[in-house]
């Protein structure tokens, strides 16, 4: 910003004093856009003095303040801006009148090319932080989005709690335009797939403003004004490499034919910059080593057919390359390491803790590897220490992985540590733990769809634990659902382990008022707590079936299933048990009363 203003300003030097910026605050100078003065007509001397009344003031007024940021990434140093697109998509965003929404697609409809990051770029500068002054929200969604998860991640962020989230869409987002009032905020909805995420955010609070970012250009055209990201010019992709390897300005052609040669995709020039940086390889070297390289997706099934999003002819075969160029220089060990992070789940974080159970080595030495794939630009490092692998990466590992038949014991590894890591006996002791649980759910869920086929009796259990002491209280209710009803599904799980799960579906049936479903589940689980025997399911089975009747006012059949309850608790002995019974006992008096 210094820079253009001192440029506009010597423009400006036949007509008015010099104004020294140095007399400028950085906070005002961050607010000026030098744009209005380039386009100024040179031979107009009245037109600049009406431009630079306005410059003084903006100069004279105090600094907006800026929005908070919430789970925007940053932005490497090394980034080659794009600024017209960064001004394209402000332009747009802050022109919206009834429309709500601006979208940034690639051209190509290639991954990996540069939206997510021009779109933090856009949540970070100054303007736009003036424009929502109540907050910018970053959102990674991917292809198949839980849609009232979404929603109720996003009404946390103005309050609101899990539990207010049910089934129906449209409720849903009219407690959220309710709880969002007259706020002015931003949201960035990362690599969408379908504008059903879009539609479920959409509550109709006129404060609220979108930007997404696609591979879809027929979806970006239809959710808003489209911003088109094109791949990297061969003098931009020489610029990054340039900047990225800390090459003399001599290598600039070869560096321009390497990005020539990967068409340009952002991705895959960073992994050539980061490969050339750390090696020391010459570019020129580089570059015919990319030519020699045969691609590995050719005989890898990265995409499932039987997927609706697929695409079977990506990803680029240019990209392809020069993954295969970083993983052939590998040792063998590396290698293996690199394919077993496919095991994560996508959209993911991890720790240095889980990575060396997958790895099976210590974790001081897993961290050490890890910062070296961080380097090599195959993994990404946030503030928090914490890991995660572009998506087109762990792909490519998966697929690996797949290949030399690695990729179950890995999976078998990666489900063992995550529930030994959390479990932590009944359910109520699960509280103490949230803030542990919420940074790994993702990977919880992953490792627990793989112990419904794989170790059915342990992942159903744990679910049930988890879904008591967690999941009731920091997740809505379709995610609660959907991994409960798997583990009801689920084969070769014992009658206990059923008995539970049919227990827990009930109570979520109850608290969704869906009671004819709720009384089915415990009816369900009664006879298999029965069938084994297990008096304490059976106890805590008739107490649930005593609150169901209470809340249908069936005032005789809740004491009944109560005093059951009690008897059962009594001859177990279980005081807690007897405790909680007798409470409700006393509660259906005083209604009765």
């Amino acid at each position: 910003v210094r820079m253009e203003w001192q440029h506009a300003l010597k423009r400006c030097k036949p007509i008015i004093p010099v104004v020294r910026l140095g007399d400028f605050p950085p906070p005002i100078l961050s607010q000026l856009s030098p744009e209005p003065l380039d386009a100024l007509d040179m031979r107009d001397d009245s037109h600049y003095a009406d431009r630079l009344a306005h410059l003084v003031r903006q100069v004279s007024e105090p600094a907006l303040p800026l929005a908070p940021l919430t789970n925007v990434p940053s932005v490497e140093a090394w980034y080659l801006e794009r600024a017209e697109k960064r001004r394209e998509v402000i332009h747009a965003l802050t022109a919206l009148g009834r429309e709500n929404t601006v979208a940034i697609c690639a051209i190509n409809g290639l991954g990996g090319i540069g939206k997510s990051v021009l779109a933090a770029l856009v949540a970070r500068d100054c303007q736009t932080r003036r424009a929502f002054p109540d907050g910018i929200i970053f959102i990674e969604v991917g292809k198949k989005p839980k849609l009232v998860q979404r929603q109720a991640e996003f009404g946390a962020l103005f309050g609101m709690t899990p539990d207010q989230f049910k089934e129906d869409l449209a409720t849903n987002k009219a407690l959220l335009r309710q709880a969002i009032g007259d706020r002015k905020v931003l949201v960035i909805l990362d690599n969408i797939w379908n504008k059903d995420v879009v539609e479920a955010l959409q509550c109709g609070a006129d404060g609220v403003k979108f930007v997404v970012t696609t591979r879809l250009v027929n979806l970006a055209d239809a959710l808003g004004r489209a911003v088109r990201v094109d791949v990297l010019t061969p003098e931009e992709g020489g610029e990054l490499i340039l900047k990225r390897a800390e090459l003399r300005e001599d290598r600039r052609a070869a560096c321009e034919d390497i990005s020539r040669h990967l068409n340009g995709l952002t991705l895959a020039v960073r992994i050539a910059a980061d490969k050339i940086r750390n090696d020391g390889i010459a570019p020129e070297a580089y570059l015919q080593r990319l030519k020699a390289a045969e691609s590995p997706f050719e005989h890898l099934a990265l995409a499932d057919p039987d997927d609706p999003y697929a695409d079977l002819n990506d990803p680029d075969a240019n990209l392809a390359a020069s993954l295969k160029v970083t993983y052939d220089d590998l040792n063998e060990a590396m290698q293996r390491r690199l394919r077993l992070l496919g095991v994560f789940a996508p959209n993911g974080t991890f720790d240095a803790a889980a990575v060396a159970a997958v790895w099976e080595e210590p974790v001081e030495e897993a961290t050490k590897k890890l910062n070296i794939f961080v380097n090599l630009a195959l993994a990404e490092r946030d503030e928090r220490g914490r890991y995660s692998q572009h998506s087109l990466l762990r792909a490519y590992a998966r697929a690996l992985a797949r290949e030399r038949g690695e990729l179950d014991a890995a999976a078998a590894r990666h489900f063992n540590y995550y529930l030994t890591r959390h479990s932590y006996g009944q359910p109520m002791d699960f509280v103490p733990h949230h803030a542990e649980i919420t940074p790994d759910f993702e990977n919880i869920q992953a490792a627990l769809f793989w112990g419904f086929e794989h170790a059915p009796d342990r992942a159903c259990l744990f679910t049930v634990s988890l879904d008591s002491g967690y999941m009731q209280f920091h997740q809505p209710y379709s995610v609660r659902r959907q991994l409960l009803e798997a583990a009801q599904q689920t084969e070769g799980q014992s009658v206990f382990a059923q008995a539970n799960t049919l227990k827990s579906l009930g109570d979520l049936e109850r608290l969704e008022a869906n009671y004819p479903a709720a009384r089915a589940r415990y009816e369900a689980a009664l006879r298999l707590f029965e069938a084994i025997p297990d008096r304490l399911g059976q106890a805590h089975t008739l107490q649930s079936l005593g609150e169901l009747e209470r809340r249908e006012a069936n005032y005789p059949a809740a004491r009944a299933r109560y005093e059951a309850a009690l008897r059962l608790y009594e001859a177990i002995p279980s005081r807690l048990g007897q405790a909680n019974t007798l409470q409700s006992l006393g509660d259906l008096e005083r209604l009765e009363a």
